[in-house]
């Protein structure tokens, strides 16, 4: 083969490419970029299906040449040119049927926008069914959020009707499969690292079937600590028993710092903390309409200290009524004014904007509201037991001794200035 001005295209093939390269390196007439841009197409072109093989026009053009290579009608275009110092190899495809047998005969570069194009571009040949869409949109929501130690070495598999289209990027190491007319995603980590970096790298979803997916996943890695496992399963226990408000979050991101999980959405935070070997369950939130939702669906201990405790969380959320604050400073005035043996037994019912927060100690049989009517702030003694009736009439009936004995004891001058004239008489 005599390698002068080209004036027809060489026949393509594999071997016809390795001789036009090695004619072009003995004449010295190989430059590095030119070099790149054979090494890409013998490494492409031989991938290629059969039917793109035997019909095919390659083009390998560099600043200082441009050769032709044709097989058959030359109805597929591929170019492998350099651009911003890479070279790229590019193909475009006559007919649909030449489009699908590229897309399925070879794995396709996993990124997103490489699966954005390929959709775009099935719709174009009007090849995208609608189990297929579902699947590409299934695929564009989930992938993006995974993180790059996934992006970056996965192999996807996309199984639609009777088809199945493979994605690669890296190593492929991190398997993950779309499949069906309701597509579901689904991911095989090889690593417990792999794993807990997407456990807390995006938004996980609170179904109870996902939540169980997570459980089982971190008991199935031992290198996993008993401290995430203890804390996770804990808040698989106390979640569900949250308001519908909270509960109907639909996702959450999670943090794990070594002692404490956290869960959070916007307003929510969701913290488990293990300390001393146990694990602790609490819920935070930043506004009064999800604290309300809270406490009203549960009845709170009834303490000073946990009344001071909840007026404080109450001062530091958003969107707080008015005269909410004064109800818990008349409860908290005016309730611990109370016998200690009401104090001890009793349910105070705190009616703040619309609902009722609840606190309760002992059996809860002592009943006391306080209210709003008019803007104003009421405490009512709804219902006492007999020990306590009893206890405050005793309470009185000392009370009022102790009274008499005091004013005894003032009369106690005058009475002795009347022990002399007395005695006159006796």
């Amino acid at each position: 083969m005599c390698l002068g001005p080209q004036k027809k295209p060489w026949k393509l093939s594999i071997e016809s490419l390795r001789k036009v390269q090695a004619q072009l390196e003995s004449k010295r007439l190989m430059t590095p970029m030119l070099r790149r841009c054979f090494e890409l197409a013998l490494k492409q072109f031989p991938q290629e299906p059969q039917c793109v093989q035997d019909n095919a026009q390659v083009v390998i053009a560099s600043q200082m040449m441009e050769l032709e290579f044709v097989s058959g009608e030359g109805e597929c275009k591929i170019k492998v040119s350099a651009a911003e110092g890479c070279p790229q190899y590019k193909v475009r495809e006559p007919t649909k049927s030449m489009y699908l047998a590229r897309l399925l005969h070879q794995p396709q570069l996993l990124t997103t926008e490489n699966l954005k194009n390929i959709k775009k571009t099935l719709e174009t040949w009007g090849s995208l069914s609608e189990e297929m869409e579902l699947c590409f949109e299934e695929v564009l929501k989930e992938f993006p959020q995974e993180p790059l130690c996934v992006r970056s070495n996965a192999h996807l598999v996309i199984h639609c009707d009777g088809m199945e289209l493979r994605f690669v990027s890296g190593e492929r190491e991190c398997e993950i499969t779309v499949c069906g007319s309701e597509p579901r995603y689904k991911v095989k980590e090889l690593t417990a690292e792999v794993f807990l970096e997407r456990l807390l790298s995006r938004p996980q979803r609170l179904s109870m079937d996902n939540l169980q997916r997570i459980r089982k996943g971190l008991a199935s890695w031992t290198e996993i600590s008993t401290e995430l496992r203890a804390c996770f399963n804990l808040f698989l226990e106390k979640f569900p028993n949250e308001p519908a408000c909270i509960q109907e979050i639909p996702t959450m991101n999670m943090k794990w710092d070594g002692t404490r999980l956290q869960f959070l959405e916007g307003d929510l935070t969701v913290t488990v903390t293990w300390l001393n070997d146990k694990a602790t369950y609490k819920v935070q939130v930043k506004t009064w309409a999800i604290y309300q939702e809270m406490l009203k669906f549960s009845e709170q201990p009834l303490s000073k200290e946990n009344l001071l405790m909840v007026r404080q969380e109450v001062r530091n959320l958003q969107g707080v009524p008015d005269k909410v604050e004064d109800v818990f400073n008349m409860a908290i005035e005016k309730f611990f004014a109370e016998q200690e043996v009401l104090q001890n037994n009793a349910k105070l019912v705190m009616k703040c904007d619309v609902g009722e927060i609840v606190f309760v100690s002992g059996k809860g049989e002592n009943i006391v509201d306080v209210y709003l009517n008019d803007g104003k702030v009421y405490y009512k003694n709804l219902q006492e037991t007999t020990v306590v009736k009893l206890y405050k009439k005793l309470m009185d009936i000392i009370s009022s001794l102790k009274e008499s004995l005091i004013n005894m004891v003032k009369h106690f001058p005058e009475f002795f200035k009347l022990l002399p004239l007395i005695g006159k008489y006796m």
